[in-house]
């Protein structure tokens, strides 16, 4: 996850899948339960993955954001 400008920057690798003891895919769309309350200005999907672009113009957008867990590879 990076910062840039006034939009945060999310790889759905982030998030691992959908959750403990959960698919790790799935070709029906799912809800993403982390991003609950995040407004999100934009999607990208590719073959594997996910990018989310989110609002982080407010002290609450913000909070929201740094509770995600952080991707370390």
């Amino acid at each position: 996850m990076f910062n840039g400008g006034t939009e945060q920057i999310c790889d759905c690798a982030v998030l691992q899948g959908y959750g403990a003891n959960s698919l790790k895919s799935s070709t029906f769309p799912q809800e993403v339960k982390p991003l609950n309350g995040v407004y999100i200005h934009k999607v990208a999907t590719g073959w594997g993955h996910s990018l989310f672009v989110a609002r982080n113009d407010t002290e609450e957008d913000r909070a929201k954001l740094d509770d995600l867990p952080d991707y370390v590879p």
